[in-house]
């Protein structure tokens, strides 16, 4: 049998044999410090080699893309997503790839978006490094956790940052403090106090020109700390008496001030009283946005500028510093005299009420309490994470403990006008439970809810009846009004036409036949029938204003005597008629309607005295009694048996209508005449009957 030639034998070994050996060559190990990366060559970071890291996050702003990471040996940013967002302090695991960045090298994953970052603990940040002030510049410290000292010479909001403006002495720098909404105020007592700031360097430039611009970023409000020789030169001084906060000249520097905290809200500011001598004399309102955890009854020593508020003095933009803790003072019993006074403004007290009512909210609760003749509004700040607070029903009797806060006005003469009053309370136990509302309360309202429930079913009852009667009779009513109405308005309308344009007619036929007879005498026939071309046109008017009187009733504005004088004045005199209108009583002003019926049965009184009485004379008295109002219109012609009136005559149709507008106004309509004798006609109208 024969072999293989000794050479291909050799050769498959030396293969098999170099397979083995790259096989078992170890790959690249993965950088494990900052150190390492920032000592890569720019071609060795265009590799993009393989980073495990382990340390701190110094900076973590997601919505503006910022991360920056340090270990002991440097700092570095991380590529993150807008999504995720890190505790300043968190120890983590970074695990990704070394990029080149704008100015230096950072760390991101394979496809060039954020590295994988594992949260190990949480804890505290590092110490900072003090940096040179002259090497911030340059980029030396580019996303290195550092330090810097100035002069804060200037605050203000940048987005949802605030910007501190620092003096280096030779140069100046910026500073960016993160988590600033609107919502919050500014930390102005930072301004014109020297400062060490600790924060990552950030760096603005690309590879061609370098670094361009250079700003501080700041995790939080809390690594911005006022220098402690300047604190203690400050605080070194006496403090101030409040008796004497605005009897010296306060200079625009911060006012030196010791006492005891009786009430605190955070990020606010607080009371305290003023010490002075070993003793508390005033209280005042410290507002500050310093970050501390103030506690009722701790000593503090407070820098601050002097302001006046309804002549209270207040200290702004305060400094604080905690010097002990002493037992809260206890709270000073009030009755509603002595708050209405004002004189207790920044006290603390306990005062008693009646609950009205409680008014929950998102960032403070709301007591309304009744004490004595006033309200008083009783405050509670809602804390995170505060054990559950007891509710109360309205009619309680409630103590409250807290410290007295005036809202006030400053009057024209300087003086304080209170307006309302308010108790700012500590905690929920200020709040004691001394009485419930009485019981017969709540049996009140059942009882008053059981009759509307009573109630409200009968009238459902009731109404479902109705209406199944008013469906059964509906369309008989429907005939009925209309055929009524229809008879009304014929009745209406010929009524009118009757009483208005007929006694108008008459006396311009009057007037023609004294023309007609005067026609000897051409000048008095000229006058005459200028007379009744005159009456034509007022008749004319007279159609239109009854026309619209009808539409509209407007005779309300008008005196009911000028309205009988003005009628009938005109055909008298070309009748050459006296005529006589009498009033007697105190005149006042009739409705509408009753003033249009009056005189209507005037003027077809006057008519039917031209007409067939004849008469020479006719008397209108109208008397205003206090029960009633009386018509009475007397002629002296040649009068008529009014039993032997029919409507066939004429006349009678008249009677009839004057009887009629008599009865719609509730009164008696009578007339008295006999041939030879005159007539009168008299209607009386009681005044409890007038329509309004």
């Amino acid at each position: 049998m024969s072999t293989f030639p000794r050479w291909i034998i050799l050769a498959c070994l030396i293969a098999l044999s170099g397979t083995m050996l790259g096989a078992a060559a170890p790959a690249a190990k993965p950088l494990r410090s900052v150190r390492e990366i920032r000592a890569l060559s720019p071609a060795e970071v265009r590799g993009h080699p393989a980073a495990i890291l382990r340390g701190v996050i110094t900076y973590s702003e997601a919505t503006w893309f910022l991360t920056f990471f340090s270990d002991e040996t440097g700092g570095i940013y991380l590529g993150t997503a807008a999504d995720r967002q890190f505790n300043p302090g968190d120890r983590v695991e970074v695990t990704g790839v070394v990029a080149e960045g704008l100015t230096s090298e950072i760390v991101t994953s394979e496809k060039g978006t954020a590295p994988e970052i594992r949260v190990l603990s949480h804890g505290e940040l590092p110490e900072a490094t003090a940096a040179v002030a002259e090497r911030l510049a340059d980029g030396s410290y580019d996303a290195d956790w550092i330090s810097i000292r100035g002069n804060v010479r200037s605050i203000k909001r940048v987005n949802d940052r605030v910007r501190l403006d620092l003096d280096l002495g030779a140069s100046s720098f910026e500073a960016l403090i993160c988590g600033f909404p609107d919502t919050r105020d500014l930390p102005s007592y930072l301004l014109g106090v020297p400062v060490t700031v600790s924060g990552v360097l950030g760096t603005f430039g690309d590879q061609h020109s370098g670094v361009t611009r250079t700003v501080l970023y700041v995790p939080a409000v809390e690594q911005c700390r006022p220098d402690a020789t300047f604190l203690e030169r400050m605080f070194g001084e006496a403090p101030r008496s409040y008796h004497t906060l605005f009897t010296k000249a306060s200079p625009p520097d911060r006012v030196h001030v010791q006492g005891q905290v009786t009430l605190a809200r955070p990020e606010r500011g607080f009371f305290m009283r003023v010490r002075e001598d070993g003793y508390y004399s005033g209280s005042l309102w410290v507002q500050t946005t310093q970050p501390l955890l103030l506690r009722p009854g701790q000593v503090v020593d407070v820098a601050g500028h002097v302001e006046s508020t309804n002549r209270k003095p207040v200290l702004r933009d305060a400094l604080v510093r905690v010097l002990r803790q002493e037992s809260p003072p206890p709270p000073q019993a009030l009755g509603p005299h002595e708050i209405a006074s004002g004189d207790y403004h920044g006290a603390l007290v306990s005062t008693e009420g009646v609950l009205l009512s409680a008014q929950p909210g998102l960032e403070e609760d709301t007591l309304i309490l009744l004490v004595g003749q006033m309200t008083v509004c009783a405050r509670l700040d809602v804390r995170p994470g505060a054990p559950p607070r007891v509710t109360f029903p309205a009619g309680s009797r409630l103590r409250v403990s807290g410290v007295c806060v005036v809202q006030a006005q400053q009057t024209p003469g300087l003086s304080v006008l209170p307006l309302a009053y308010q108790i700012w309370m500590r905690q929920p136990e200020d709040v004691t439970l001394l009485a419930l509302p009485p019981w017969w309360t709540v049996r009140r309202v059942v009882i008053v809810l059981a009759l509307t429930a009573c109630v409200a079913g009968a009238a459902f009852i009731w109404i479902f009846a109705l209406r199944r009667r008013v469906a059964a009779q509906t369309e008989t009513i429907r005939e009925h009004i209309e055929q009524q109405t229809l008879q009304e308005e014929r009745m209406r309308i010929a009524r009118e036409f009757h009483d208005t344009f007929e006694q108008h007619l008459v006396g311009l036929g009057l007037m023609l036949e004294t023309a007609q007879a005067e026609i000897a005498d051409p000048q008095r026939a000229r006058e005459l029938l200028r007379e009744a071309a005159e009456m034509t046109r007022h008749t004319r008017a007279e159609a239109r204003h009854a026309i619209w009187e009808l539409r509209t009733g407007a005779l309300a504005s008008v005196d009911v005597v000028s309205l009988i004088h003005d009628e009938l004045s005109s055909s008298a005199q070309a009748a050459r008629l006296h005529l006589r209108v009498e009033v007697e009583g105190n005149r006042r002003p009739l409705p509408a309607v009753v003033q249009n019926h009056l005189l209507r049965i005037v003027q077809e009184s006057f008519t039917n005295a031209l007409k067939h009485a004849r008469a020479e004379c006719v008397t209108v008295h109208l008397g205003f009694g206090v029960e009633e109002i009386c018509l009475r219109v007397v002629d002296n012609g040649a009068g008529f048996d009014p039993d032997a009136v029919t409507p066939h005559d004429g006349g009678g149709f008249g009677l009839a209508g004057m009887r009629e507008r008599a009865l719609r106004m509730k009164g008696n309509f009578a007339i008295a005449s006999a041939p030879g004798r005159g007539t009168e006609v008299q209607v009386r109208i009681p005044a409890v009957f007038l329509p309004s």
